[in-house]
């Protein structure tokens, strides 16, 4: 039986004033896939990672994330879909400094209805699965950059996702720390099946990927 994508993108445009930034794309992700999405700045890769993932809507065309056409939700609907079907990791980690990294990973989940114990008891796996369980109580500050982004990862992770976003998630990070986070990310795949759509400017990442679709444009190449 074939298996059905879990991310299903049909015809998507958007246009900001006179600037057509996506032309009609067509994209079928599936679940255990990395899937890199590489370009020059411009391409209009972030907008369709931004589109996919439900922080901002097409002009025209339709994106199904697990069967849900997600174009058509009302924004009560959408975020409420987002916080429990869509992770996303962002190049500047987006961390509350006042929190822990076990508070911060846990906020999704306290949004979403899951008491703090149930929460943290969903968290530790995740943090032993990315080499954080030493710093579970310490704050970003006491994180360095590679950890502080694999707390982003645990945080996006903590509602198991169908799908992560991820916009340039080693871009701040230093040739070591770029290279431990990517192997986290195969990691996650092999290990939990998790799917990740990544933007990303990093060759090695890319190289890593199930797929690696360059765009020029606003199309793929």
């Amino acid at each position: 039986m074939e298996q059905s994508p879990i991310i299903r993108a049909r015809n998507i445009k958007k246009q900001y004033g006179s600037l057509q930034v996506l032309k009609g794309i067509d994209l079928d992700v599936y679940t255990s896939e990395i899937v890199c999405i590489t370009g020059e700045s411009g391409a209009g890769k972030s907008t369709l990672l931004h589109i996919l993932g439900t922080l901002d809507k097409p002009d025209t065309g339709d994106v199904y994330c697990s069967e849900t056409n997600i174009s058509a939700l009302s924004s009560n609907r959408l975020a409420d879909f987002r916080n429990k079907h869509v992770g996303f990791v962002f190049q500047f980690h987006q961390l509350l400094p006042e929190f822990t990294a076990m508070e911060n990973t846990c906020i999704p989940a306290w949004v979403s209805g899951i008491g703090k114990k149930e929460a943290e008891e969903k968290a530790m796996p995740l943090f032993s699965l990315l080499g954080l369980t030493d710093r579970v109580h310490h704050k970003p500050a006491e994180l360095s950059g590679g950890e502080q982004q694999r707390v982003a990862i645990a945080r996006a992770l903590i509602n198991n996702p169908a799908v992560v976003f991820a916009d340039e998630p080693s871009g701040n990070l230093d040739s070591k720390n770029a290279k431990i986070l990517h192997d986290y990310f195969l990691r996650l795949r092999d290990e939990l099946g998790q799917t990740f759509i990544i933007v990303t400017h990093n060759p090695e990442l890319a190289a890593l990927a199930d797929r690696n679709l360059k765009m020029v444009d606003g199309q793929f190449a």
